[in-house]
């Protein structure tokens, strides 16, 4: 089986295990809480964007702050701890 990213960021994981931590699979929602200013660091949105991109997340159409994970990005999710580090953002 190939390797799902070798190129997560740390805020990237941070997020992945944030889904992994409440138990969401694949295709099924969590709510982030951007508007309270807590729990969020300055490079969610970024890393959010990313996974995005990537195709890891999706976000919901009615919900602005709720996201599910692909099968990509569960898998990911599920790798985290089973891979090499996550590497840093670049600035």
């Amino acid at each position: 089986m190939a390797e799902v990213n070798p190129a997560i960021t740390t805020e990237e994981a941070k997020i992945l295990r944030s889904f992994r931590s409440y138990g969401v699979k694949a295709h099924e929602m969590l709510f982030f809480n951007g508007s309270s200013g807590k729990g969020q660091s300055a490079g969610f949105n970024k890393a959010m964007q990313s996974m995005l991109d990537r195709g890891f997340v999706v976000r919901d159409q009615r919900h602005r702050e709720a996201y599910s994970l692909s099968d990509s990005g569960y898998q990911a999710a599920q790798s985290l701890g089973k891979q090499a580090k996550p590497t840093k953002a670049s600035a």
